[in-house]
């Protein structure tokens, strides 16, 4: 994140954003409850020297700084906030803390911080939230600092919609980790499939890049999961948070085989009590758990 603004152009962009005293007076509520109170966790994650736009990609002397990465509180993003961390530092020398932060108004609690200049060096961050951060500049542009320093085409390496997430005015200022579609989208740990010896069973690892069915993910999901004296311990797959759009997710698919969805907008009729709308909800709710 860009350092410096102040707290005139916190008010202009939260008004700019949303219009009114409702945002101006959050913004000004947020800056006396930065989570800096909150414990944040002293695990190593990827750190940017966000300064100037120069050097700002891993092959930049970084050895020995540390940052901040502010991210959503919620246990599967923690854990791969922190598994990122360990591997960015291998690499680079470089540690920053994790600060997970609750979701509700994420991006103007960022532009608080930033006006009080306690604002975190990276924030993982959902792209339709970033529409305030961009209209104030309050990101740095990665095109030329990461993308083409790193020979990075993201066109390749991303799927559209993830890309133009991230994207404003023809810039591109983040780095997606996943593409919408929940339950459709899964994000395979495919070191721990490795470990397993399993790589060659499973997409991505073995050259797909989707699951046949949902039984083979579940399949992987259960080869995953850790228990403990009987409990569960680490889930192969976590939908938690996301469970009416997850069984969404598998019940259009299944729909889709007789082309309606969910929702027939033609008939004006629900097919959730529905075959499909049983199964759907098995897979969902039986054979993960």
């Amino acid at each position: 994140m860009k350092k410096g603004l102040t707290r005139r152009d916190l008010l202009k962009v939260s008004v700019g954003a949303v219009g009114g005293g409702i945002a101006a007076t959050y913004g000004q509520a947020a800056l006396h409850t930065q989570t800096p109170e909150a414990t944040p966790t002293p695990v190593p994650t990827q750190a940017v020297e966000t300064k100037s736009q120069a050097g700002l990609y891993a092959g930049a002397a970084l050895e020995g700084k540390t940052g901040r990465l502010w991210g959503l509180e919620f246990d599967p993003h923690l854990e791969t906030y922190r598994r990122l961390a360990i591997l960015f530092q291998r690499k680079t020398g470089a540690a920053l803390n994790v600060e997970p932060q609750p979701n509700h108004a994420f991006e103007f609690r960022l532009v608080a911080a930033q006006a009080a200049g306690t604002q975190p060096d990276l924030a993982c961050i959902m792209g339709k939230h970033c529409v305030p951060l961009y209209m104030r500049g309050a990101l740095l542009p990665l095109g030329y600092s990461l993308y083409k320093e790193m020979k990075i085409k993201p066109e390749e390496v991303f799927f559209e919609d993830a890309v133009l997430s991230y994207s404003w005015k023809d810039e591109i200022y983040g780095v997606p980790v996943e593409a919408g579609g929940l339950g459709n989208v899964v994000n395979v740990p495919v070191d721990d499939v490795r470990s397993l010896g399993l790589a060659h069973q499973y997409p991505p690892s073995d050259g797909r890049v989707w699951f046949q069915d949902y039984p083979e993910m579940f399949a992987l999901a259960r080869a995953l999961q850790h228990e403990e004296h009987g409990e569960v311990v680490r889930w192969g797959l976590s939908s938690k948070g996301f469970d009416s759009s997850s069984y969404i997710g598998i019940l259009r698919s299944l729909l889709a085989e007789r082309g309606t969805d969910w929702w027939d907008l033609a008939n004006a009729k629900f097919n959730v009590d529905t075959e499909e709308g049983v199964q759907a909800m098995k897979w969902f709710v039986e054979d993960p758990v």
